[in-house]
């Protein structure tokens, strides 16, 4: 049996085609084979430079990407839909992924979330985002009616999840993980107090 590969690229040599003859011992006569292309993401295409090389993410609306910044080491967020344009000195870190949606009745739970004023999310003075590293922050639709992107170092909790009901003639029982002011009935909670 004697197999031929041929190739083909097109122009950004980031599509391959591959064809392969197989020649039958019977019959002598080629048959082709064609084995499905080797497609790159959908988002993200190569080209070069004199320099180099460096690659288009093009980002579809309510997904985003973290690209991280070689020189200085820290990592930003670039939400869609944009078409964005790598340059040498970053690496693509994360995505593209698609952004958290929340809808109406439903909450999710965000480890290490970003600090957040009126001004957006704080930076510190190095510009990374400041995060509060081991606290947890609930999300629901009333804070965040639009998708939200994950900053750097936060981590998505489970699954967005819709809210429990509290049906009449029944309760819950609560317990407190840390000290907070329950501003329903304007106590103070400690941790480990049950109401």
């Amino acid at each position: 049996v004697v197999v031929a590969w041929v190739a083909r690229c097109d122009w950004l040599g980031t599509r391959h085609h591959s064809t392969s003859l197989v020649t039958s011992p019977s019959t002598q006569e080629p048959t082709p084979h064609l084995q499905p292309p080797s497609q790159p993401p959908h988002s993200r295409d190569t080209m070069s430079r004199s320099r180099g090389t460096f690659e288009v993410i093009r980002i579809p609306p309510y997904e985003y990407v973290h690209v991280l910044d070689t020189n200085t080491n820290v990592t930003r967020v670039i939400c869609g839909p944009k078409t964005y344009t790598q340059q040498d000195h970053e690496q693509l870190a994360l995505g593209p992924e698609p952004m958290t949606v929340v809808p109406p009745r439903h909450y999710c739970i965000v480890k290490n979330p970003v600090v957040v004023t009126e001004d957006g999310p704080q930076r510190d003075k190095y510009g990374q985002f400041k995060l509060r590293f081991g606290d947890a922050e609930v999300r629901t639709n009333d804070e965040y009616p639009e998708p939200f992107p994950l900053y750097p170092g936060e981590q998505l909790d489970g699954a967005v999840t819709p809210l429990r009901i509290v049906r009449p003639n029944t309760c819950l029982k609560l317990r407190a993980v840390r000290p907070f002011v329950d501003e329903d009935e304007g106590v103070e909670r400690e941790a480990g107090d049950e109401w």
